[in-house]
């Protein structure tokens, strides 16, 4: 049983090894333009930034403006009834125009540029974590690949071991033992070919998901990997951590909104306007045209029921602990790095 079973896995694992390396060989730098330009999570950051962008011109633009017609008869309901005998029968044409306090929509389009800043650090961070993902399913799958091929050489040579251990015991120079327990170890080895096998099926579909290919699409076939010397310092690695690391941008632009959404409810408190102008027209040959304007001011009174909130600055102390710990996550991440 220990014999055929070495023979049948042998012929499978043989034909899914000279498959599996008759592709192409991809370098990393070709899967990272490639999930760039096609990895779902990151078209949706992308989608979602350029929809941001274009809220601040929606909100920092005045209200629509509202026009009106307007139709008055005297002494019936029929149309234009004491139009040419009362001058209270006119036809009306108007507009109105809401006009905010001075310094809301200001506020309000630099609320969303803020939100458009933080959607555009989040592209970066999402990219990121795209290509780390990407980056360590593809080195471990040039790992596999290595111990693979190092695995199928122990196996010829397992095999060789097995042939000498039965012609020994053909001849009579050798026992049962020694066969079976050739056999044995060829076994194991094919039972971790196996493992290996399987484990590399389930990072060629993480890689082509990332990617958004198929998964019935030809398997990626990873390039040697090379050790690549680290020549930044733990310092220069720290200090670029601190200007080019979009999580801790993205908290500063959120920190800037939130200290303008203050300065925004403290103007709610002020009254916005309303313009009106209207002309009214009646029966030319008897009557002149009336020409209206109106302002209207939309005072908040009810909100003097509650009682206006001492607004707190931006709590900056947060901020830095928060920056902080992610400067230390930084930290020890360059150190794995660096001990890699």
């Amino acid at each position: 049983m220990i014999l055929l079973f070495a023979v049948l896995t042998g012929n499978v694992l043989a034909q899914e090894s000279k498959s599996s390396h008759a592709g192409t060989v991809t370098p990393l730098s070709d899967l990272l333009a490639e999930a760039e330009k096609n990895n779902p999570q990151i078209e949706a950051a992308r989608q979602g930034w350029q929809a941001a962008k274009q809220v601040p011109t929606q909100v920092s633009t005045l209200p629509d403006p509202q026009f009106n017609l307007q139709h008055v008869s005297v002494g019936s309901p029929r149309p234009f009834a004491g139009y040419t005998n009362s001058d209270f029968a006119y036809l009306g044409l108007g507009v109105s125009q809401d006009i905010p306090y001075p310094g809301k929509l200001r506020l309000k389009g630099e609320i969303a540029r803020r939100d458009a800043d933080v959607s555009q650090q989040q592209i970066e961070s999402v990219r990121r974590a795209v290509f780390a993902e990407l980056k360590g399913t593809y080195f471990q799958l040039a790992y596999l690949s290595k111990t693979l091929t190092i695995f199928e050489q122990d196996g010829e040579l397992l095999k060789q071991v097995e042939q000498a251990a039965d012609a020994r015991y053909r001849s009579g120079m050798g026992t049962q033992q020694d066969v079976l327990q050739a056999q044995l170890q060829k076994t194991k080895l094919l039972r971790e070919i196996a493992m290996h096998h399987l484990q590399v099926g389930k990072l060629e579909a993480q890689l082509k998901q990332l990617l958004n290919r198929s998964q019935e699409s030809p398997d990626i076939e990873p390039a040697d990997l090379l050790e690549t010397p680290l020549v930044q310092s733990y310092a220069d690695l720290l200090a670029a951590a601190q200007v080019q690391n979009p999580e801790i941008a993205s908290a500063q632009k959120m920190i800037e909104k939130q200290s303008l959404q203050v300065d925004l409810a403290r103007k709610d408190f002020y009254p916005d306007f309303n313009v009106q102008y209207m002309w009214q027209r009646t029966d030319p040959t008897q009557f002149r045209a009336y020409y209206m304007l109106s302002v209207g001011i939309k005072v908040p009174i009810y909100r003097s029921r509650n009682n206006a909130p001492n607004w707190p600055k931006p709590n900056r102390s947060s901020f830095v602990r928060e920056v902080s710990s992610r400067r230390n996550r930084n930290n020890s991440l360059g150190i794995c790095a660096r001990n890699m």
